[in-house]
C-alpha cells in the first residue's frame, strides 16, 4: 500500500510507518522528481510522506469535526479543562488565596460552547441587529484561559470567525485590530474591559462587550476586586452593551439553535502577526490548515488521553493556538496558569504536565537557575558532582538514552521536579536555542526536547525535530508531511542552491498547513504567497546530509554596510546574547556606516558579580535577581556600573571574543557599545507580544546614543590616521 493510493488512511500509514523509518534514521526528506528549475533545489518532502502530502483525517477537516471526533472516542466525563481560582486575601501577604486545579470534563466544555454558541447568535440579532447567515467575527480578548477556548470554539461550532488580541497589546495596536477586522463583539476579561472602553470612541462599530468574569461586586478578580459596577456603568456611557459570559450561555440555553459547521475551506479565524516593523498583519486561517495542522503534528508528538498540558504561551499566538487544538484532538487534559509569569512554576509544580511547549526565552533561565544552584553554587564539592553526572548523561545520550540509574536518583530527579517531575516531551521555537542548553535540558529533565519551526503563515507547522534524534542540535527537523518545501537562490547575500556541502537559500513552502493571505491587503499577500501556492517565509536555510532544516539567516531583517556587506543583526545578537553579561542586545548598523554598533542591557546578576570580582563594586553589594518579565528597570546596584568606562570595555570585549569563537568576519562584530538601564519590554513598546525586538523602534529610541557612538568611531579613526602619517 502507498501513500497516495489511500488517502484517507494516510495518518495511520504515516504513523505505522514513523518508528521504522526513525529506528534507522534515514534521511528525514526526500527529494521529489520533477524538472530542475534554474536558482531552485529541487521540492523535498517528509519521508514519512514521500509519495503525498498528508491529508486531514478522515471526519476531522474543521476544528468543529476536531471536537467532534475526539468526543465520539473519549470518556465523556474526562478531564478536559483546567484552572486555579481566586479566593479570598491572605491578611499576611494582602494577596489573594488560590484554590488547586478544578476541572470541567469535555461532556461540560462540549454543552458549554453550544450554549454559548447559540446564544452569541441571539446577541447578534437582538443587539447588533445582524443577519443570522452572516460569518462576523469575534474579538478574544484574555489570558489563557478555560472561557477563551469554549468563546472559540463555539463560534466554530457556528461558522462565525475568532480574531485573537494580545492581553499585552497597547491601545494603537488595539484600536487597529478592531478597525481593520471590523469586530462588532468581543470576549474579554474584566482587567482589560477597561482597555476597550479606553478607545471605543474610535471604534465606533463595537456594541457588545462580553466580559469572561462575572457582572456582579462579589466577584473576586485579583487586581480588579469589587469594580464590575463601576465597569458596567461606562460601558453603558459608551452606548456599549455589556454582559456577562454566563449570560450569554444562559441565553443560548434558553433559546437553542442547531449547529452551523463550516466547510475545510471556510476561514476560521484571523490571527495579527505581532510583526517587527510596522503594523500587525492579519492572517486568514482556514479549517482545513488546522484539521492539516493536526494530522501532521501527530505524526512527530504522539499526545495521548493520558497527556496533561500547561498552557501558559499566549493563546493570541498561532504556537500556542495550535497546541491547544493538538491537545484537544488527542483528548489531553489542558491546565491553564494563572495569567502571572512569576507564579508559573508554582502552577507547574501542582498540575505536574507531561507536555511542556515553552520558548528560549524561559529555557534559558531554566538552565540559567540550574546552573546557578549547582556549577555557580560556589560548593565545590556540588559543582564536581553535577559536572561529572552532566557529562556521564550527555555521552549517553550520543547512545539515545535519557536515564541513568544512579545521576538521575542522585542529581537530576530533584532538577526534573523544577517541571513537576512527570515530562515526557519539551518543544520549542519562535527563536533559535543553543546547543549547550538543547543537550543540557535534554539530560536533566531526561526526555526528548524538540526545536521546531513555523510562523503564523504556517500554523507554526513549518518542521520539527523528530524525537531520538540527538544529532539534531542546530537543526529544526523535517518539513511538515503536509507540506513540500524548496530552497530558492538569494543572489545578493550569496546564498545558492548549488552551494557546497548543502544547499542554501530562502525557504519557500506549500501544503495543507500554508494560510489564505492577509486580510484587506492583497499587495502583502502576492509578496507573500505564490501564484502556485508557495509561502515565501524569509528565512535563509540549508538542508543537510540527512534531510534536516538548519535555519541560518532571515531574508528581511538584512541590512548593508557601506562597504556593501550584508548583516543579519538576529543572527549576530543570539550570539552576542550567550555572554553572561548579556541579558539583552540591539546591533545596528546602515549603509552608511562601515561598522556595526551595539545597544547591550546588562545581565544583573552576573554583571555584579563580575563587577565584585574586577573590584568596580565593594564586595557587600548585594547580588540581585535576573531580570523578570515586566521589569522596567535594573536594580540601582547596576545604574553606576553602566557608567562605569572599564566595565563597558569588559562587556564589549566578551562580544568580541563570542565573535571569534563563532568564526564570524571582522565587520560582524561591534565596535562600540552603549549600556542601558532600561530593560527591553512590551509595555516600552520595544519588544512584541512575542518578545520579539521591533528595530525600527530600537533604532529610533537609541538614535542619540547611536550617533554619539559613531561620531566616537569617527573622531577615533581620525586620529589614527593622523598618528599613522606622522
Amino acid at each position: 500500500m502507498s501513500l497516495a493510493d489511500s488517502p484517507t488512511d494516510s495518518y495511520a500509514y504515516v504513523a505505522s510507518r514513523r518508528d521504522s523509518i526513525r529506528s534507522h534514521l534515514r534521511r528525514q526528506m526526500v527529494q521529489v522528481d520533477g524538472p530542475k528549475v534554474e536558482g531552485e533545489t529541487a521540492v523535498y518532502r517528509n519521508a514519512l510522506a514521500s509519495n503525498a502530502l498528508l491529508k486531514p483525517i478522515e471526519g476531522a477537516s474543521t476544528i468543529y469535526e476536531i471536537f467532534e471526533y475526539r468526543l465520539r472516542r473519549i470518556d465523556k466525563s474526562k478531564r478536559f479543562l483546567g484552572k486555579r481560582s481566586p479566593g479570598p486575601v491572605d491578611p499576611a501577604t494582602g494577596k489573594p488565596t488560590w484554590s488547586d486545579y478544578t476541572w470541567e470534563s469535555f461532556e461540560t466544555v462540549s454543552q458549554r460552547r453550544l450554549n454559548f454558541g447559540y446564544g452569541l447568535r441571539k446577541l447578534w440579532a437582538d443587539v447588533i441587529k445582524g443577519d443570522d447567515n452572516e460569518k462576523w467575527t469575534l474579538g478574544l480578548y484574555a489570558h489563557n484561559r478555560p472561557e477563551w477556548v469554549i468563546a472559540d470554539y463555539a463560534c466554530q461550532s457556528q461558522s462565525l470567525i475568532t480574531v485573537s488580541l494580545f492581553d499585552t497589546l497597547g491601545p494603537e495596536s488595539i484600536e487597529y485590530i478592531l478597525n481593520h477586522a471590523n469586530i462588532k463583539v468581543v470576549a474579554a476579561s474584566l482587567l482589560l474591559v477597561p482597555k476597550l472602553l479606553k478607545v471605543a470612541h474610535n471604534c465606533p462599530q463595537i456594541k457588545l462587550i462580553i466580559c469572561m468574569d462575572p457582572l456582579d461586586d462579589t466577584a473576586l478578580v485579583p487586581g480588579l476586586p469589587r469594580a464590575a459596577g463601576v465597569v458596567k456603568q461606562w460601558a453603558a456611557e459608551k452606548g456599549i452593551t455589556l454582559v456577562s459570559f454566563k449570560d450569554v450561555e444562559d441565553l443560548g440555553k434558553a433559546h437553542p439553535l442547531s449547529v452551523r459547521p463550516p466547510k475545510p475551506d471556510d476561514i476560521c479565524s484571523i490571527m495579527y502577526t505581532s510583526g517587527t516593523t510596522g503594523k500587525p498583519k492579519g492572517a486568514i486561517l482556514l479549517h482545513r490548515n488546522f484539521g492539516s495542522l493536526c494530522s501532521s503534528r501527530l505524526t512527530s508528538l504522539d499526545f495521548s488521553d493520558n497527556d496533561v498540558y500547561i498552557s501558559y504561551l499566549p493563546l493570541a499566538h498561532i504556537y500556542e493556538r495550535s497546541n491547544i487544538v493538538l491537545s484537544t484532538f488527542s483528548g489531553t487534559s489542558i491546565g491553564f496558569f494563572r495569567g502571572d509569569t512569576s507564579l508559573l512554576f508554582e502552577d507547574i509544580a501542582l498540575l505536574r504536565p507531561t507536555v511542556f511547549a515553552s520558548v528560549p526565552r524561559l529555557l534559558n533561565r531554566i538552565h540559567a537557575a540550574v546552573l546557578q544552584k549547582t556549577v555557580y553554587s560556589g560548593n565545590a564539592i556540588t559543582a564536581t558532582l553535577f559536572q561529572q553526572a552532566l557529562n556521564a548523561k550527555l555521552a549517553g545520550l550520543q547512545q539515545g538514552h535519557y536515564t541513568h540509574a544512579l545521576w538521575d536518583r542522585l542529581v537530576f530527579n530533584k532538577i526534573k521536579g523544577l517541571l513537576g517531575g512527570n515530562i515526557r516531551i519539551i518543544t520549542t521555537g519562535s527563536a533559535p536555542i543553543s546547543k549547550d542548553v538543547l543537550g543540557f535540558l535534554k539530560v536533566t529533565f531526561c526526555c526528548d526536547v524538540l526545536e521546531g519551526y513555523g510562523a503564523t503563515e504556517n500554523m507554526a507547522d513549518g518542521s520539527l525535530n523528530w524525537r531520538g534524534d540527538n544529532r539534531n542540535y542546530g537543526k529544526v527537523g523535517a518539513i511538515s508531511p503536509c507540506c513540500e518545501c524548496k530552497l530558492v537562490d538569494i543572489p545578493d547575500m550569496k546564498y545558492l542552491s548549488t552551494d557546497q556541502p548543502f544547499p542554501r537559500g530562502e525557504l519557500w513552502i506549500r501544503g495543507g498547513s500554508v494560510f489564505a493571505g492577509y486580510l484587506h491587503d492583497e499587495a502583502k499577500t502576492r509578496e507573500t504567497l505564490t501564484e502556485d501556492g508557495w509561502l515565501k517565509t524569509g528565512d535563509v536555510c540549508l538542508i543537510d546530509q540527512n534531510g534536516r532544516i538548519q535555519i541560518i539567516d532571515r531574508k528581511k531583517q538584512i541590512f548593508k554596510l557601506a562597504q556593501g556587506e550584508y548583516i543579519a543583526p538576529e543572527k549576530l545578537e543570539n550570539i552576542f546574547v550567550q555572554s553572561p553579561l548579556v541579558a539583552q542586545i540591539f546591533i545596528h548598523g546602515d549603509s552608511l556606516q562601515s561598522e556595526l554598533v551595539c545597544i547591550v542591557v546588562p545581565s544583573p546578576d552576573q554583571a555584579v558579580k563580575f563587577a565584585i570580582e574586577k573590584g568596580y563594586l565593594p564586595k557587600s553589594t548585594p547580588i540581585p535577581e535576573a531580570i523578570a518579565q515586566g521589569q522596567a528597570e535594573l536594580p540601582e546596584q547596576l545604574k553606576a556600573l553602566v557608567a562605569n568606562e572599564k566595565f563597558k570595555q569588559d562587556v564589549l570585549n566578551d562580544i568580541t571574543s563570542l565573535a571569534k569563537i563563532n568564526k564570524l568576519a571582522g565587520f560582524e562584530t561591534p565596535k562600540a557599545i552603549f549600556l542601558d538601564t532600561e530593560v527591553m519590554t512590551i509595555d516600552n513598546n520595544l519588544l512584541t507580544p512575542t518578545l520579539k525586538l521591533k528595530r525600527d523602534t530600537a533604532r529610533d529610541k537609541y538614535q542619540k546614543q547611536i550617533e554619539e557612538m559613531y561620531a566616537t568611531l569617527h573622531a577615533s579613526r581620525s586620529i589614527s590616521d593622523v598618528a599613522a602619517k606622522l
